[in-house]
């Protein structure tokens, strides 16, 4: 889904790790300071109002309204859009927030197929900071966001878009709010694979892994980071450069 890569695990440990570098500040050093630093990034995050334009602009497109009502609508519809957005912002607040459902503070635990591939292939879990929450799905909170921007659109425009257009202006707003919640959330979540009948040249098994770690490739216990740190990754593919 989002970040890709063919993992081949090295010998333990004996290979030194490659260096990240990195000017990022250190992690906060209680759960209070962590909370307080993620909220603070989560709602000064500065993307949200051009996104919001952009993606108004994406919808009326899709929606194929005239030149002259697009532009007449514009304005009200970025409106629309921009209070979802700001939604999902305040959101993600309370899912990273003291006691929400993602708490930021909280014990993370991979998923037991994704536990089940790392051991499979001999990679040691306790070097590697993740879980397997996830907010996509059809009953998730990203597609439920989704569909509020794209009727909401629909209505402060007075467009009935058809099939096609909704199907055109969903795969745009997913797009966006996908993006959106990498800035925000910034979650370690992995999950993984083996692929069948497929090793390096020690024979080890190689695993396909994918994450939405990218967005905080430099931040300290980032996933992403500390794989690399282990010299581990041999191929990277970004889906949502």
């Amino acid at each position: 889904w989002m970040g890709c890569g063919a993992w081949a695990p090295a010998k333990p440990l004996v290979e030194a790790p490659r260096p990240v570098t990195s000017d990022a500040a250190p992690p906060p050093s209680s759960s209070v300071e962590q909370h307080a630093a993620i909220t603070a990034r989560i709602m000064n995050n500065d993307s949200v109002v051009p996104m919001s334009a952009a993606l108004t602009r994406k919808i009326l497109k899709a929606y194929a309204l005239s030149t002259e009502a697009a532009s007449a609508a514009e304005a009200h519809c970025t409106q629309v859009v921009e209070a979802q957005i700001r939604g999902w912002q305040s959101f993600f607040v309370h899912a990273v927030g003291k006691g929400g459902p993602d708490d930021a503070a909280s014990p993370q635990e991979f998923d037991g197929p994704t536990q089940q591939a790392f051991r499979t292939a001999g990679v040691d879990l306790d070097r590697l900071k993740g879980n397997g929450r996830a907010y996509w799905g059809e009953g998730g909170e990203i597609i439920k966001t989704r569909d509020r921007i794209i009727h909401g659109v629909a209505k402060a425009c007075g467009h009935t878009p058809t099939e096609e257009q909704l199907g055109a202006a969903k795969y745009a707003t997913l797009g966006y709010l996908v993006r959106l919640m990498f800035d925000f959330h910034r979650g370690q979540n992995v999950g993984a694979v083996v692929l069948k009948g497929k090793f390096d040249t020690e024979g080890r098994p190689l695993l396909l892994v994918r994450t939405q770690c990218m967005a905080d490739a430099a931040e300290h216990g980032s996933f992403y980071r500390t794989a690399l740190e282990l010299g581990v990754v041999k191929h990277v593919c970004n889906l949502y450069a």
